[in-house]
């Protein structure tokens, strides 16, 4: 059932009673690439946990200006702090996010690998040299355990903020706000500084990822895609005023609209609301992206705030036309 209610010139969405209250404001952009098929039916929506909620009460936050709740600064944390600060859901609240692929620039060919004693190997067995395109292949490879790092950093706590630091220095992206990497899925493991990762050591050795919710960012209006090249075919890069939506997942609740926002290459800080886990108040804050791959993305914004998302779909791999 959904009720709404004008307030000071704001439309406030509330979702009764299985969701969440929300009261949408347009503002920086954040965004994510689903075909428009798999909105409809529900096709990509990863679920979470009942234990978040977000409460109606929204603003505009620019980089420079502090979030109206107490976040936790990882600098400041212990490593044990930072690895156990939020009390896990029970299991049956929890999702499961397994890491993503690494995502291979040039399609078709086959990986190889070289042992210590400099025999080289592929899918098929031993070979004689490195398979065509190999050396763009160990680039992606480079690149990808570049972010798993980051990912593991997190788990671990252990020299989180100078891995994250370290990797945020990787980011060539002029305008992250707009560019095409942020559409998909994304699996919140550190929120407001805070470690949400229900299972760290099993995460840690290459189990699925527990979390209590996911973020879906995508075009409002449907996909939208951009011209094949030599290396696929992707979403569209973004442009300035594009409407974007933005939906969290829960186990118990099922998908639940945040609201709409516009891209803007300003990549200006929006808190959508304030979520409600545990014992902690934490906004749910979109912009201000640090960086942004095919795997992870990072955003800070007011005092500590400090997110580390994992891409949790495979729509940065492409589409098959």
């Amino acid at each position: 059932m959904m009720a709404f209610r004008f307030t000071a010139g704001i439309i406030s969405i509330i979702l009764l009673p299985c969701a969440w209250s929300f009261s949408p404001i347009s503002s920086t952009a954040v965004h994510r690439g689903r075909s428009r098929s798999a909105i409809e039916k529900g096709v990509y929506s990863p679920t979470t946990d009942a234990l978040f909620r977000v409460k109606a009460s929204f603003s505009t936050v620019r980089s420079d200006t502090s979030v109206a709740v107490e976040t936790k600064n990882p600098t400041d944390l212990a490593d044990s702090e930072t690895a156990s600060a939020v009390s896990p859901p029970p299991s049956s609240d929890r999702i499961s996010v397994p890491r993503p692929k690494t995502h291979y620039t040039v399609p078709g060919f086959k990986v190889g690998w070289q042992d210590a004693e400099g025999n080289w190997f592929d899918e098929d067995g031993p070979r004689n040299g490195p398979p065509q395109n190999y050396w763009r292949q160990a680039a992606d490879d480079r690149e990808y355990s570049k972010n798993m790092e980051a990912v593991d950093a997190v788990l671990s706590g252990t020299d989180m903020e100078e891995t994250l630091r370290n990797l945020e220095k990787r980011c060539g992206v002029r305008f992250p706000s707009l560019n095409r990497k942020i559409l998909g899925s994304w699996a919140p493991l550190l929120h407001c500084g805070v470690n949400l990762v229900a299972n760290p050591d099993d995460a840690a050795t290459g189990k699925d990822i527990e979390v209590p919710f996911t973020v879906d960012v995508f075009r409002k209006h449907g996909r939208k895609l951009g011209p094949k090249n030599h290396y696929g075919v992707f979403d569209a890069k973004l442009e300035n005023g594009e409407e974007l939506t933005i939906k969290t997942n829960t186990v118990a609740r099922g998908s639940s609209p945040c609201g709409t926002v516009v891209a803007d290459e300003k990549n200006e800080s929006l808190v959508l609301g304030n979520v409600e886990h545990v014992n902690l108040d934490m906004p749910l804050t979109f912009g201000k992206i640090t960086y942004i791959s095919d795997y992870v993305l990072i955003q800070r914004y007011g005092e500590g705030g400090l997110d580390l998302w994992l891409r949790c779909d495979d729509s940065y791999l492409g589409v098959d036309i």
